[in-house]
């Protein structure tokens, strides 16, 4: 049985996943009318830092002409056209929240505006940039996303508190215990729990330490083991970082799947095996991106058997949340045989926290 947070966990959890996944051209009505809504100048520098630069810039003038609706909404569009920003597009997003807090000029307001495309990378970014700038840095915390609903569970409300997780993490250089301590701040444990979700997403991908140009720093050192940092924490922080651990299995280890599936597997606790599982389901979706959504199917196929429920529950979790489509995970689910229960489950909780 999976808790209330579950399908919320998926949507920040997922940024990972899919930081480098690329949305297939079948998924786009005509690809050649949509390429031609990128930039042809930033599409000749090609994946690069130089077309991810090329896109930011263009975008941030766009916010500041315009507003951040309008720049994070054609972000999302230039996804389905842009090799450049299918790659880059959290990152690209996160810029654009760094722009728009200098735009909006309060933390309140900048989180009022945006979008939830690119795993709501705008609203992390908000964050980013606000808290070193606050004058009682406490009282930021409490106070960052009075301008949402305060509604835990509420879609929008949970981007904002696990966006506060990444932003407590770089103000603190990536020292885990002093992020985890400043999510405990927050009012209620659902809100905890959502912020200690970005703190682990930004300490177990080192593409995240690398972005915002630290190393990382404090009393958690990294001991190099598959499941770092999460089982150096206290029992209370382990479940959302657990959640997202094969995103730091998967690169230490050619991205082999199997691996994966024998490092959750060997975990001697039942409830950190099926935590484990979780994050596998939320990358194998984002494997599937990358290629063709029935690799969901083959991945948790090859799970252990009584696994494969959860990692098809999370895994179309996850392709429902990328596209804000419950619908988009229907060819996976047709084809779960068995599972394919556990499969709509996973879409239709992301359907119900997306109405909320």
């Amino acid at each position: 049985m999976k808790t209330k947070s579950f399908g919320l966990f998926v949507a920040g959890l997922a940024a990972v996943a899919l930081f480098w996944a690329y949305k297939q051209d079948r998924h786009i009505v005509n690809p050649d009318t949509a390429f031609l809504s990128a930039i042809a100048s930033c599409e000749e520098k090609g994946v690069s830092a130089a077309g991810r630069q090329c896109y930011e810039d263009y975008l941030t003038t766009l916010l500041e002409t315009q507003g951040a609706e309008v720049a994070v909404r054609k972000m999302g569009r230039f996804e389905e056209a842009s090799p450049i920003v299918k790659t880059y597009c959290h990152g690209i997003a996160h810029t654009l929240g760094h722009a728009g807090y200098e735009f909006y000029g309060s933390l309140q307001e900048a989180l009022s505006h945006g979008d939830m495309d690119c795993f709501a990378g705008y609203f992390h970014g908000v964050i980013e940039e606000a808290l070193p700038e606050a004058p009682d840095y406490n009282q930021a915390i409490k106070d960052a996303c009075n301008g949402t609903s305060q509604k835990d569970g509420e879609f929008r409300f949970y981007q904002c508190v696990h966006g506060l997780g990444h932003g407590v993490t770089a103000y603190r250089q990536y020292d885990v215990l002093q992020a985890l301590g400043d999510c405990n701040l927050l009012a209620s444990s659902w809100q905890q729990e959502s912020c200690w979700g970005g703190v682990f997403m930004e300490n177990i991908d080192s593409k995240f330490v690398t972005a915002m140009g630290f190393e990382r720093q404090g009393r958690l050192e990294d001991d190099a083991t598959d499941f770092w940092p999460c089982l150096s924490v206290d029992e209370q922080y382990r479940p959302p970082c657990l959640r997202m651990i094969t995103a730091r299995i998967l690169p230490k280890h050619d991205r082999s799947f199997a691996y994966a599936s024998q490092a959750c597997d060997g975990l001697e606790v039942d409830r950190y095996r099926g935590l484990c599982f979780e994050s596998y389901g939320r990358d194998a979706a984002g494997e599937a991106l990358h290629t063709e959504l029935t690799k969901v199917n083959e991945l948790c196929d090859a799970a252990p058997e009584d696994m494969r429920d959860t990692c098809y529950e999370t895994g179309a979790a996850v392709i429902a949340t990328h596209f804000a489509d419950p619908k988009r995970a229907d060819p996976i689910c047709e084809r779960a045989g068995e599972y394919r229960e556990n499969c709509e489950a996973g879409a239709q909780r992301i359907a119900q926290s997306l109405a909320e």
